[in-house]
């Protein structure tokens, strides 16, 4: 299971399953922040939000075949 980070800004993060259909994935999955369950999806696409800005964090998906590899990111700075 194979994902990437398509977009971020200071307090969200979009993330798109790679090789998981066109719309809905081919089974529901799960997604991991910092090794807490954050929410569980069935979309190719699915953003991650409540994060806070110019933070460091590793995430991660996993389905009931396999876990992917865990990435790292950081949130934008945030300015007013």
């Amino acid at each position: 299971m194979e994902f990437r980070i398509i977009f971020k800004t200071s307090r969200k993060a979009t993330i798109e399953l790679l090789h998981g259909g066109v719309y809905f994935a081919d089974e529901p999955y799960s997604v991991y922040v910092d090794g807490k369950l954050h929410t569980t999806s069935d979309t190719v696409v699915c953003t991650v939000d409540g994060l806070t800005p110019d933070t460091a964090y590793e995430i991660y998906v996993e389905n009931s075949k396999e876990r992917s590899a865990v990435q790292q990111f950081k949130t934008d700075y945030e300015f007013v």
